[in-house]
């Protein structure tokens, strides 16, 4: 299998990733074991990035993950999510980018993989009502705290939409932290290393075809209509 680097980090990934969400929702009834047996196929023939979500079943997909990350912890790169509230019926309750649901969101998510560290622990949506500088300074707080190893948006804006770049978080927006410097000597600051991307490379990203003005939240769910199942 082909590894790709991510970005500009020091993590290896295979070309072809799995996403696990259909596993646990979506897509009628889970059967966990075919779904086992299907994660551990997967790393045998060398698919090593595997990507899940707190919000996938309502964390019974974590929770299935964690059932075989222990004894393949070597084999993977894992990937999940936080940001989206659960509702009702399995249903997604709202967005959610504060600090608070972000660090209580990783602790659990942890708990429920069954590991010590994320590797890539991204805010699924972007959240209107919470201030980006808040949400990603959690996320790199987290890196801090050693809970997790990279960082990262989900479906975030466009480019021509999109309000910020990791190089917008500068000592300003993190309240001055001494960690926010580039201690590392690679000309970034730490902050944007936590990043698998460059600003250049985010700047490139090309979210036209999936999340133009047609793929809209008109029945209020937080799920684009596009992501509907």
């Amino acid at each position: 299998m082909t590894r790709r680097t991510l970005g500009k980090s020091d993590i290896e990934v295979s070309a072809i990733g799995l996403g696990c969400m259909g596993m646990s929702q979506s897509y009628g009834p889970g059967d966990d074991q075919e779904s086992i047996k299907t994660l551990h196929r997967a790393l045998d023939l060398g698919v090593n990035f595997l990507d899940t979500a707190a919000i996938y079943g309502n964390g019974a997909n974590e929770r299935l993950l964690g059932r075989v990350i222990p004894n393949r912890r070597s084999d993977l790169v894992l990937a999940t999510k936080c940001g989206i509230r659960a509702g009702a019926v399995g249903r997604p309750g709202g967005l959610d980018g504060s600090p608070e649901e972000i660090r209580r969101s990783c602790d659990e998510s942890l708990q429920r993989l069954n590991v010590d560290v994320i590797d890539l622990f991204y805010l699924h949506r972007v959240d209107p009502k919470t201030p980006i500088e808040d949400s990603v300074g959690t996320l790199a707080e987290l890196v801090r705290a050693g809970k997790v190893r990279h960082i990262g948006l989900s479906e975030a804006l466009s480019p021509t939409e999109m309000p910020f770049t990791p190089d917008d978080f500068d000592d300003d927006h993190l309240c001055d932290d001494p960690m926010d410097d580039d201690d590392d000597g690679d000309g970034i600051d730490d902050i944007e290393d936590m990043f698998p991307f460059d600003a250049t490379e985010w700047a490139d990203l090309d979210l036209d075809g999936i999340g133009d003005n047609t793929d809209e939240d008109d029945d209020g769910d937080s799920w684009s209509d596009l992501e509907e199942p």
